[in-house]
């Protein structure tokens, strides 16, 4: 994880890219046990996850939980951990690499989450770059896109009963986070200068969530409603930097200033979820549609998810994830299972229909009791 981070660091200087936290465009793959469902969670979490899925779901942990979980698409893996060995400043990745052709995909998300007495600390840290020199002796043409970041939430919960009103249980919960990204642009100006700008970001936001459980029915219910992201406006500073390289791609000359940022508000996402057991099958199907409205973009995700018991100690899950700005940038197929052998081991894969290079797998390890 640490060197995933550090990359992330270390071309943050040499990026295009536009970057935040909003739910819109974290990866699905936050934790393998919901990954392995098309991230159709906000129904039925019970475990620490719900720090990203529903902060409501903190009612239904345990007493004490751990989590730790990593997710990877290592498309050209090993020219990115080349790059990170040659790589002693920012500023030296292209001129490391002038002679050099590369093309590197990379990317990261994770968890690292406790709750004691059904108290919610997590971490939930992102990175992915993207690095493409088509030319050896030449930056012309080249692409360097980094994103990297984190969101740190404390999770609390409340459960509720209404007397006369037939629900098992109805709970409520909210994350208080804090939120630190990077964004900037690279611009090549010439075979041997490159103007760079890079913005670091950081700020707070809470999301909300309720989650109701109808068990009178011959068919059990939940049904959940999530408000993520809001009051989110991030602050920076943005630094530019240029670099004049020599013939041979030795940096001659740079150049650096920084200023305040525009603030930033991340749009937020409204998320209404369902989920059920299919009695005498035992196979367990939720749903979830993600509206993702603000900041001037507006789109919707469906996330549907199946999951089948096998002897107690084992889970199969599936899910299909669609939609995303354009009603289409969004195709991916999961696949996962959960073994509960004291410790709980869940893996996923994740597949991208419309690039595979963001096929990725995720696993968690944690214990709860």
């Amino acid at each position: 994880m640490k060197r995933i981070m550090l990359v992330s660091l270390l071309v943050s200087t040499l990026v295009s890219v536009s970057f935040a936290l909003q739910s819109g465009s974290v990866p699905y793959g936050v934790g393998a046990k919901y990954a392995g469902m098309g991230g159709a969670a906000s129904a039925i979490v019970d475990d620490i996850t719900c720090a990203y899925f529903n902060p409501a779901g903190i009612v239904k942990t345990g007493k004490m939980e751990l989590k730790i979980g990593a997710g990877t698409a290592t498309d050209g893996m090993n020219e990115l951990l080349n790059v990170i060995s040659q790589a002693s400043d920012p500023a030296q990745i292209l001129a490391n690499n002038y002679n050099k052709v590369l093309n590197i995909n990379g990317g990261f998300n994770g968890i690292v989450g406790l709750n004691i007495a059904k108290v919610g600390l997590s971490v939930i840290p992102i990175a992915s770059l993207r690095i493409t020199k088509p030319t050896a002796g030449s930056i012309l043409g080249s692409s360097l896109i980094a994103n990297g970041g984190y969101e740190g939430a404390l999770t609390l919960g409340y459960s509720l009963s209404i007397p006369g009103i037939p629900i098992a249980s109805f709970d409520l919960g909210t994350n208080l986070k804090t939120i630190t990204s990077v964004t900037g642009s690279s611009v090549i100006n010439s075979a041997t200068q490159s103007t760079d700008t890079v913005t670091s970001y950081s700020g707070v936001g809470f999301d909300i969530g309720a989650k109701a459980s109808i068990n009178t029915l011959a068919v059990p219910v939940s049904v959940a409603l999530v408000l993520k992201d809001i009051g989110e406006t991030l602050n920076g500073k943005t630094k530019t930097i240029t670099t004049t390289y020599d013939i041979t791609g030795n940096i001659t000359n740079q150049t650096q200033a920084e200023v305040d940022a525009p603030a930033m508000t991340n749009p937020t996402t409204l998320v209404i979820g369902a989920a059920t057991v299919i009695p005498a099958v035992g196979l367990k199907v939720a749903a979830d549609i993600d509206s993702v409205s603000g900041s001037g973009t507006s789109y919707t995700v469906t996330h549907l998810g199946v999951e089948y018991p096998v002897l107690g100690v084992m889970a199969l899950r599936a899910g299909m994830i669609s939609g995303g700005p354009g009603g289409s940038s969004i195709s991916m197929t999961t696949l996962g299972a959960g073994f509960n052998l004291g410790l709980g081991l869940n893996v996923a894969t994740m597949m991208d229909a419309n690039n595979s290079k963001n096929n990725s797998t995720i696993v968690d390890l944690g214990f709860a009791f």
